[in-house]
Formats: C-alpha cells, sequence, structure tokens
C-alpha cells in the first residue's frame, strides 16, 4: 500500500486512470492471471525488429511485484517479458511530489480506507527526521530550483536544506502503512514546528475517516521538547488531546533499547543495591568463547564490542 498511492500522481490520460483504479483496486486473480498470460503472448509474438511496447497495466504489474521485492523481480525477468528497472523508474519520475502533506496520497488513501472495517481505521502516526546532504538543483517540469528549507503549508525559506522530516501513518489493529508527506528544513525542525505538523497530520487523517491513537518518534532533543515541554507528555500521562481525543506519545522501542545497551555499557545498573556492570558480561562472553561446549553460542563479537 505504500507505492500505490504515488501513482495517482502521474499525468494520465481518461482510459489510463480508469486502469489505474482498477489496479488499486484489482480484479480476481483469475482476471489477473489472464491478463498477464495475454500480455506475455503478445510480447513474444511482436516484431522482432521493434522494441517493447508496455501498456500502463503491464507496468502496473511490474511495478508492484517490484515493489514487493527486487530479488523477486529479477528472477522473474529471467523467466517472462518485464519492463526493465529502468522503465519502471521512468515511470516513477514522472510524480509530483514536494514537501508538505501530498494531497494526491490523502485522495488515494481516502479510496482505500472506504473499504476498511472500523478497526483497520485505528492507526498510529509515526514521524522521523534525517540529516542530508545541501544540494541545489532546477526542476524543469515545476520550474523552480529545490533543496531549500520547504515546510509546506507553513512556507519555504532562502535557507538550503539539510535535514528531512517525513512522515507515515501504519494500521494497529490490521497490517498497512503509507507516508503521507515530507519536509525539508535548515538544521532540525523546531519543537514549536513539528507540534504544528503533527496536529495537520491528525486532522487530515480525521477527515479522511482515520483514527489516530498514538504518534511514536526517536529521543531527539526536538522531539523531547515536543512531546515533554509542548504537549504535556509525562509518565504520570504518557498522552497529549487533539480536539478532546486522547492520542498516546511513545518513543519507538529500538531506540529505547539502544538507549538501556549504551547506560549499560557506559554506567551499569543497580539492581536490589548491587552494582551489574558491563564488565561482567564482557569477561563471561571471552571466558565462554574458549570454551568446547558453549553456553551461550548465540553472543558475538559485535555484540561487544
Amino acid at each position: 500500500m505504500t507505492l500505490l498511492p504515488y501513482l495517482h500522481t502521474l499525468d494520465l490520460n481518461k482510459d489510463d486512470k480508469r486502469l489505474l483504479r482498477e489496479f488499486v483496486s484489482p480484479p480476481p486473480a483469475r482476471e489477473v492471471s489472464l491478463i498477464f498470460h495475454k500480455s506475455q503472448l503478445k510480447m513474444h509474438n511482436r516484431d522482432s525488429n521493434k522494441g517493447y511496447r508496455w501498456t500502463l497495466q503491464d507496468k502496473l504489474f511490474a511495478l508492484s511485484v517490484f515493489y514487493h521485492s527486487r530479488k523477486a523481480y529479477s528472477l522473474l525477468r529471467k523467466l517472462f517479458i518485464l519492463p526493465s528497472k529502468a522503465t519502471l523508474l521512468r515511470m516513477l519520475q514522472q510524480t509530483n511530489i514536494y514537501p508538505g502533506f501530498t494531497s494526491q496520497v490523502f485522495d488515494a488513501l481516502q479510496r482505500k480506507v472506504a473499504t476498511f472495517k472500523d478497526q483497520d481505521k485505528l492507526c498510529v502516526l509515526v514521524f522521523d527526521e534525517m540529516a542530508i546532504k545541501t544540494h541545489l538543483s532546477y526542476n524543469k517540469k515545476g520550474d523552480c530550483i529545490e533543496g531549500f528549507e520547504d515546510l509546506g503549508s507553513l512556507g519555504h525559506t532562502q535557507y538550503v536544506a539539510n535535514h528531512a522530516l517525513a512522515f507515515m501513518v501504519r494500521g494497529l489493529a490490521s497490517k498497512w502503512k503509507q507516508c503521507v508527506g515530507y519536509f525539508l528544513s535548515s538544521g532540525p525542525i523546531a519543537g514549536k514546528t513539528l507540534v504544528t505538523l503533527v496536529h495537520e497530520a491528525i486532522d487530515k487523517l480525521a477527515l479522511i475517516g482515520l483514527h489516530v491513537k498514538c504518534v511514536i518518534c526517536d529521543q531527539g532533543s526536538n522531539n523531547r521538547n515536543f512531546m515533554q515541554t509542548l504537549c504535556g507528555v509525562s509518565v504520570e500521562q504518557p498522552y497529549f488531546t487533539h480536539n478532546d481525543q486522547k492520542v498516546y506519545a511513545l518513543y519507538d522501542p529500538p531506540h529505547l533499547l539502544k538507549n538501556i545497551r549504551n547506560n549499560f555499557k557506559r554506567h551499569g545498573f543497580m539492581w536490589n543495591g548491587k552494582e551489574i556492570k558491563w564488565k561482567y558480561l564482557s569477561d563471561f562472553y571471552y571466558f565462554d568463547k574458549e570454551s568446547k561446549i558453549r553456553l551461550a553460542p548465540k553472543l558475538t563479537d559485535s555484540h561487544i564490542d
């Protein structure tokens, strides 16, 4: 589900848009199989002097397989006549995705949500930020210079962006996920700006029928400021309110586990008045490593060093 809504941003004619709607809500498997075999017969019987002429339906089918597994797609290309990787990437380059919450994605997601059961509409909003290289480039199609700070509906500045913030929504009771927008900033996004973007995302998701029950992020300083200072999240109150509804706030478990490991390694822990040191684990590992029959065979050098 992560890929398909972006295809609605393609510049397509009326017939191709109909095919795209059918692909997002596909016909029965037997019919899909029949269409695929007809396409293969057509390609095998083509004029060898001419290149392949792929239909949108062929590309969409290939793109769905390519998205799920590139290795599987490479294997299938040895058995069947399928579009090349370059062909699929050229198709994706036609999409119009700019910083901010993408309206086309929300429109496509709304059509999908309309088929959900009530429990499938319960979701979690995930956001994460990463450093990126500074780079300015000319977008010929949009006739604009890209690479400056751009916060979508909050406007853009003349500063060159070096951070990117992405928002994704995931199902709580069912397995689905979808990226709904991204933002470019010069330096980490400020906590106050983050508050505005999170509440805007929750509002937009509510308009299409999704209910955000939780937000998840890592423990960056701006995220902690967002959680604790600006939203008032604490151990006693692990949530903030949005339109009189509780939205629970969590730090993502992988980062929590990393922090536990790092604190264990640097400082150790106290348990029932006794100190637990990383040195005990290290000494055990090197002793166990030399034994013929190991007590912890899955421990390796990478766990210790």
